[in-house]
Protein backbone atom coordinates (compact mmCIF):
# COMPACT_ATOMS: atom_id res chain seq x y z
CA UNK A 1 0.00 0.00 0.00
CA UNK A 2 2.41 1.97 0.84
CA UNK A 3 4.72 1.48 -2.15
CA UNK A 4 1.51 2.47 -4.57
CA UNK A 5 1.05 5.83 -2.61
CA UNK A 6 4.84 6.34 -3.04
CA UNK A 7 4.31 5.79 -6.81
CA UNK A 8 1.42 7.80 -7.05
CA UNK A 9 3.10 11.03 -5.00
CA UNK A 10 6.04 10.36 -7.32
CA UNK A 11 4.39 10.95 -10.59
CA UNK A 12 2.51 13.92 -9.00
CA UNK A 13 5.94 15.62 -8.37
CA UNK A 14 6.62 14.57 -12.30
CA UNK A 15 3.60 16.49 -12.86
CA UNK A 16 4.34 19.19 -11.01
CA UNK A 17 7.90 19.57 -12.38
CA UNK A 18 6.30 19.34 -16.07
CA UNK A 19 4.21 22.07 -15.17
CA UNK A 20 6.68 23.95 -13.26
CA UNK A 21 8.54 24.01 -16.60
CA UNK A 22 5.99 24.85 -18.87
CA UNK A 23 4.89 27.89 -16.67
CA UNK A 24 8.76 28.74 -17.07
CA UNK A 25 9.23 28.28 -20.85
CA UNK A 26 5.87 30.42 -21.26
CA UNK A 27 7.22 32.99 -18.35
CA UNK A 28 10.29 32.97 -20.88
CA UNK A 29 8.20 34.32 -23.94
CA UNK A 30 6.06 36.76 -22.14
CA UNK A 31 9.01 38.15 -20.50
CA UNK A 32 10.77 38.13 -24.34
CA UNK A 33 7.59 39.80 -25.76
CA UNK A 34 7.60 42.76 -23.30
CA UNK A 35 10.88 43.24 -24.01
CA UNK A 36 10.66 43.24 -28.01
CA UNK A 37 7.75 45.47 -27.02
CA UNK A 38 9.65 48.27 -24.99
CA UNK A 39 11.99 48.06 -28.07
CA UNK A 40 9.41 48.74 -30.66
CA UNK A 41 7.84 51.15 -28.12
CA UNK A 42 11.09 53.18 -28.02
CA UNK A 43 11.71 53.21 -31.13
CA UNK A 44 8.08 54.48 -31.77
CA UNK A 45 9.26 57.40 -29.34
CA UNK A 46 12.29 58.70 -31.51
CA UNK A 47 10.07 58.38 -34.85
CA UNK A 48 7.34 60.58 -33.15
CA UNK A 49 9.57 63.15 -31.50
CA UNK A 50 11.15 63.14 -34.90
CA UNK A 51 8.08 63.84 -36.52
CA UNK A 52 6.79 66.02 -34.08
CA UNK A 53 9.94 68.15 -34.89
CA UNK A 54 9.31 68.19 -38.98
CA UNK A 55 5.83 69.15 -37.85
CA UNK A 56 7.26 72.02 -36.01
CA UNK A 57 9.91 73.04 -38.56
CA UNK A 58 7.19 72.88 -41.73
CA UNK A 59 4.27 74.87 -39.82
CA UNK A 60 7.14 78.14 -39.31
CA UNK A 61 8.41 77.15 -43.02
CA UNK A 62 4.87 78.03 -43.97
CA UNK A 63 4.54 81.08 -41.49
CA UNK A 64 7.38 82.48 -43.36
CA UNK A 65 6.01 81.51 -46.75
CA UNK A 66 2.25 83.22 -46.04
CA UNK A 67 4.76 86.44 -45.00
CA UNK A 68 6.86 86.50 -47.99
CA UNK A 69 4.56 85.81 -50.52
CA UNK A 70 2.77 88.83 -50.18
CA UNK A 71 3.16 91.62 -52.88
CA UNK A 72 6.04 89.19 -54.57
CA UNK A 73 5.77 88.93 -57.84
CA UNK A 74 6.80 85.20 -57.29
CA UNK A 75 3.56 84.57 -55.66
CA UNK A 76 2.15 81.50 -57.96
CA UNK A 77 5.23 79.68 -57.73
CA UNK A 78 5.58 80.72 -53.37
CA UNK A 79 1.88 79.03 -53.58
CA UNK A 80 2.35 75.84 -55.05
CA UNK A 81 5.65 75.56 -53.12
CA UNK A 82 3.25 76.17 -49.74
CA UNK A 83 0.83 73.82 -51.04
CA UNK A 84 3.68 71.24 -50.87
CA UNK A 85 4.64 72.09 -47.64
CA UNK A 86 1.07 71.75 -46.16
CA UNK A 87 0.60 68.61 -47.86
CA UNK A 88 3.62 67.24 -46.60
CA UNK A 89 2.55 68.97 -43.30
CA UNK A 90 -0.69 67.31 -43.15
CA UNK A 91 1.16 63.91 -44.17
CA UNK A 92 3.33 64.47 -41.02
CA UNK A 93 0.26 65.12 -38.86
CA UNK A 94 -1.53 61.32 -40.19
CA UNK A 95 1.94 60.03 -39.31
CA UNK A 96 2.15 61.41 -35.71
CA UNK A 97 -1.44 60.09 -35.45
CA UNK A 98 -0.31 56.21 -36.66
CA UNK A 99 2.62 56.34 -34.80
CA UNK A 100 0.97 57.63 -31.27
CA UNK A 101 -1.28 54.65 -31.91
CA UNK A 102 1.03 52.17 -32.74
CA UNK A 103 2.66 53.31 -29.29
CA UNK A 104 -0.28 52.72 -27.28
CA UNK A 105 -1.03 49.53 -28.93
CA UNK A 106 2.61 48.40 -27.93
CA UNK A 107 2.52 50.00 -24.57
CA UNK A 108 -0.84 47.79 -23.70
CA UNK A 109 0.97 44.35 -25.19
CA UNK A 110 3.69 45.23 -23.37
CA UNK A 111 1.26 45.45 -20.21
CA UNK A 112 -0.11 42.07 -21.23
CA UNK A 113 2.89 40.94 -21.22
CA UNK A 114 4.06 41.67 -18.12
CA UNK A 115 0.59 40.62 -16.69
CA UNK A 116 1.28 36.93 -18.12
CA UNK A 117 4.32 36.79 -16.50
CA UNK A 118 3.40 37.69 -13.25
CA UNK A 119 0.62 35.01 -13.82
CA UNK A 120 2.86 32.72 -14.82
CA UNK A 121 5.01 32.94 -11.97
CA UNK A 122 1.96 32.85 -9.70
CA UNK A 123 0.79 30.06 -11.56
CA UNK A 124 4.56 27.97 -10.47
CA UNK A 125 4.16 28.96 -6.69
CA UNK A 126 0.43 27.62 -6.37
CA UNK A 127 1.78 24.35 -8.17
CA UNK A 128 4.00 23.95 -5.01
CA UNK A 129 7.30 25.91 -6.67
CA UNK A 130 8.52 28.14 -3.40
CA UNK A 131 8.55 31.93 -4.57
CA UNK A 132 12.31 32.21 -3.63
CA UNK A 133 13.29 29.24 -6.22
CA UNK A 134 10.78 30.84 -9.05
CA UNK A 135 12.09 34.26 -8.79
CA UNK A 136 15.73 33.25 -9.07
CA UNK A 137 15.32 31.08 -11.86
CA UNK A 138 13.45 34.05 -13.41
CA UNK A 139 16.80 36.49 -13.12
CA UNK A 140 19.36 33.38 -13.46
CA UNK A 141 17.18 33.61 -17.22
CA UNK A 142 17.12 37.32 -16.94
CA UNK A 143 21.20 36.91 -16.64
CA UNK A 144 21.22 34.07 -19.09
CA UNK A 145 19.56 36.25 -21.75
CA UNK A 146 22.03 39.43 -21.47
CA UNK A 147 25.00 36.99 -21.12
CA UNK A 148 24.18 35.16 -24.74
Amino acid sequence: KKLGQIEQLKVQLQESQENARKEQKAAERCKAQMESANVRCQKLKVELRSAKQKVESLSKDISRAHATTRNSSKDVERAKKMKLIEQECLELKEEISRLTSEKRQIAEERDESRRLHEQSIKSQVEAGIDEKVVRALTRYDDLERVVS
